[in-house]
């Protein structure tokens, strides 16, 4: 997989939240004990979240068809989160043409990160991202 030629868009998206976020796709075994460890909230629950294409977040279920980590600002932030959650040192900034990203754990060898470019900042956040993981 080529990252640095990946567009934003839903595919990178979903990507993300699977190989960065670690969070499980409806149907998967993940998603499947989840729901199992939430048979309190009542025996339609699975049907519920299979329908509304509910993703295992963590502990939690939710959308993320509006979820866009790689053109919105605030899920990049929250990418960002889980990079430094991981013990990653990310770095973000515009260099007067394009967006530049990286995340590294060694911070006393920063001459030792891949730093990618792109368009946005959103975009150079999941691209750095998923060089990470």
């Amino acid at each position: 997989m080529d990252i640095d030629s990946m567009k934003a868009g839903p595919v990178l998206n979903i990507l993300i939240a699977e190989e960065v976020m670690e969070w499980h796709p409806p149907e998967s075994k993940a998603w499947m004990e989840g729901v199992a460890k939430h048979t309190s909230k009542g025996p339609d629950f699975l049907l519920i979240a299979r329908a509304n294409n509910w993703w295992l977040r963590g502990k939690n279920f939710g959308m993320i068809d509006d979820w866009h980590p790689s053109t919105d600002w605030s899920a990049a932030g929250e990418v960002l989160q889980r990079l430094v959650s991981m013990g990653h040192k990310p770095v973000v900034g515009w260099n007067g043409s394009a967006w530049d990203a990286t995340s590294h754990i060694d911070i006393a060898a920063p001459n030792s990160n891949e730093w990618v470019s792109a368009e946005t900042g959103p975009l150079a956040i999941c691209l750095a991202a998923l060089k990470a993981v």
